[in-house]
């Protein structure tokens, strides 16, 4: 038979047993939350070195795109456009400063071009 000091001791202990429970589902449910706020935070600075990459690839490789078929050659205001199908057959443009378009592209240079590509077809 339990004494009234066994029943005693034997509820306090069961007391203490929930109570670590309690704190123990507290402590794992703060672990929990604080493990998703650590994953989201983590995945939001891979999303911005992410973007870092690509800042520093548009400086590195500078943009390289053939236009196969020009279609419209044309001036407005300061600049000079030059309109065209890529080589994946997307239309895009080129913009020239009409100064420095003009400072570069004189009859020399034309003749130039012409000579290397008489050269290319023979």
């Amino acid at each position: 038979m339990e004494t009234n000091e066994t029943m005693q001791t034997k509820e306090e202990l069961q007391q203490q047993i929930k109570s670590l429970k309690i704190e123990l589902h507290h402590e794992t449910h703060s672990k929990e939350v604080a493990r998703r706020s650590v994953n989201q935070m983590y995945k939001k600075l891979q999303e911005k070195e992410n973007e870092i990459n690509v800042i520093k690839m548009d400086r590195i490789q500078p943009l390289s795109k053939r236009m196969n078929n020009i279609n419209t050659f044309y001036s407005y205001g300061n600049e000079v456009y030059i309109n065209g199908k890529d080589e994946n057959g997307k239309t895009f443009y080129i913009a020239f400063d009409s100064y420095d378009f003009l400072s570069w592209i004189d009859l020399e240079s034309i003749k130039q071009v012409k000579k290397t590509l008489i050269k290319y077809i023979k």
